[in-house]
C-alpha cells in the first residue's frame, strides 16, 4: 500500500492534540515541533521496548529488532523469531541480579553461561546484537557498584562467544538523570514521559546528550503507553547523527505494571493510535513513500 508521508505527519499531529490533553505531566514542559530534514537517514532502528509472545508478527512491518526482556522462555523465543530475520536486544537482568534487592547474583556467571549456551544451541545467540544488564538501573539496581560488577560479568561472558564479538551494550536510564556507569555503554537513552517531546530539547534527554561520550549513541523513547506523539522523536532521530534509534514504550499491555503506573500498552489502544506508531516506525526506517 502506498503511504503518503505528508498525510501521515498530519495524522500524527491530529492524534497528538487530543491524546496529550489527557496525558499527565509537569506543567513546565510542553511539546515541540521538529521538522524532518530534507534527506532522511537509512540507518536508524525502530523497536518497541519489551516483547511478549506473538508481538513480533503484529509489528514486523514497521520494526527491525526484537527487545527480549525474558518475559517468555527460549522455546517461545525460538517461535517468535521463526520465519523472520530480526536481531535481538537481550536483557540479562534475570541472570545477573537477585531479587528483591537487585544486587548481583552469586550465580550470575553460571546462570549467564547456561543461558547463552542454550541460545547458542538453538541458533539464536548469533542474533543477539545488543546486550543490556537491566532496564532503568539507576532506579532499580542496589548500587552503582552492583551495576558495574554485573556489566563486568556480562562482558566477560560475551567475550567467550565469537558470535558476540561485535555486540553493543545498551542502557535505558530512568528519569532521575543519574547516568551511572555511563562510560560502559555504547548506546544509552532516558525515559521521562512527563517532559513530553521537550525532553529532547531542554529536558532529560538533552542533559544526557551533554554527558555523551564521543563513541556513544543515543536512543529516543516516546511514551506510546501515555498517548505521546512520536512525530518530534522521529524527526529528531533523522536530524541528529548520534541517534541510534527510536524505542517506543510500549506495545505490550502488561496489567501488573500498567494498572500500577497508569499506562495502556499500544496493543490495547485504538486502531488510530496503533496506526500512528506504525507509520512512525515506517518513517524512522525510511520506508514511507513520498
Amino acid at each position: 500500500m502506498k503511504i503518503n508521508r505528508r498525510k501521515v505527519l498530519t495524522l500524527v499531529s491530529m492524534l497528538s492534540i487530543s491524546s496529550l490533553l489527557s496525558c499527565g505531566g509537569k506543567d513546565n514542559f510542553s511539546d515541540v515541533i521538529i521538522a524532518l530534514p530534507p534527506v532522511l537517514r537509512s540507518d536508524l532502528n525502530y523497536v518497541y521496548y519489551l516483547s511478549t509472545p506473538g508481538q513480533t508478527e503484529k509489528v514486523k512491518d514497521h520494526t527491525n529488532l526484537v527487545w527480549h526482556a525474558q518475559f517468555y522462555d527460549n522455546n517461545l523465543l525460538e517461535q517468535e523469531l521463526k520465519g523472520n530475520n530480526f536481531d535481538l536486544v537481550l536483557d540479562c537482568a534475570m541472570q545477573l541480579f537477585k531479587r528483591p534487592d537487585n544486587s548481583v547474583s552469586m550465580t550470575a556467571r553460571e546462570d549467564l553461561h547456561l543461558y547463552f549456551t542454550d541460545l547458542s544451541n538453538r541458533g539464536l545467540l548469533q542474533r543477539v546484537k545488543y546486550l543490556t544488564p537491566m532496564d532503568e538501573p539507576n532506579f532499580f539496581v542496589k548500587s552503582e557498584e552492583d551495576l558495574r560488577a554485573a556489566l563486568q560479568i556480562l562482558k566477560e561472558e560475551a567475550k567467550k562467544w565469537t558470535v558476540l564479538s561485535d555486540v553493543k551494550y545498551i542502557c535505558i536510564y530512568g528519569s532521575n538523570n543519574n547516568f551511572m556507569a555511563l562510560e560502559e555503554f555504547d548506546i544509552v537513552g532516558i525515559d521521562d514521559y512527563p517532559q513530553k517531546s521537550e525532553v529532547l530539547t531542554v529536558g532529560s534527554h538533552a542533559e544526557l546528550m551533554r554527558a555523551l561520550l564521543p563513541h556513544q549513541q543515543v536512543m529516543v523513547i516516546p511514551g506510546a503507553a501515555y498517548g505521546q506523539d512520536p512525530a518530534a522523536f522521529v524527526a529528531y532521530a533523522h536530524s541528529t547523527p548520534q541517534v541510534w534509534g527510536v524505542v517506543p514504550f510500549i506495545w505490550a499491555h502488561v496489567p501488573a505494571s500498567a494498572d500500577k503506573e497508569g499506562w495502556v500498552g499500544l496493543e490495547n489502544q485504538s486502531e488510530e493510535a496503533k496506526e500512528v506508531y506504525r507509520n512512525a516506525g515506517l518513517l524512522t526506517l525510511n520506508k514511507l513513500k513520498k
